[in-house]
């Protein structure tokens, strides 16, 4: 399973234009004793969001402390969303979770809305109208 995590790694890496990074060791005995995954693409995409979290790191080897960091930000910044949303009307509530969701994903693919809609699942023009209703300012209109 070690080598398999690997080559999805490396397809990820060539696929998404990145700069290929090695998993260490401790991350690749971590990822296959979690027995999370019931199926293989389960573990290709947990790769390929570690990948994409990890991006901007300036180390060339991946550690197991940003793995688990990433879990402790996420858990972190989830509850935050959540007490925050629980005081909102929920028309306010889903405004603001499509603000951050939108953002978030703006970010992940360096403002390319193109990858963003194909990625999301969304129409690009789609995106765009929400963006502008949102009054979210694309990177090329800043």
């Amino acid at each position: 399973m070690g080598e398999l995590i690997e080559i999805f790694a490396s397809e990820i890496f060539i696929e998404k234009g990145l700069k290929i990074k090695k998993f260490s060791t401790e991350v690749i005995s971590y990822l296959i004793d979690l027995d999370y995954f019931r199926n293989i693409f389960q573990l290709k995409k947990f790769v390929e969001w570690i990948i994409v979290m990890l991006n901007n790191i300036d180390n060339d080897e991946i550690n197991l402390s940003d793995v688990i960091g990433l879990g402790t930000n996420l858990v972190d910044k989830k509850n935050i969303f959540f007490e925050d949303s629980m005081n909102m009307s929920i028309k306010s509530a889903r405004e603001d979770f499509e603000k951050k969701y939108l953002l978030f994903n703006l970010e992940k693919f360096k403002y390319n809305v193109t990858k963003m809609a194909k990625e999301i699942g969304m129409e690009r023009t789609a995106i765009y109208r929400k963006l502008k209703s949102l009054n979210i300012k694309t990177e090329l209109e800043k």
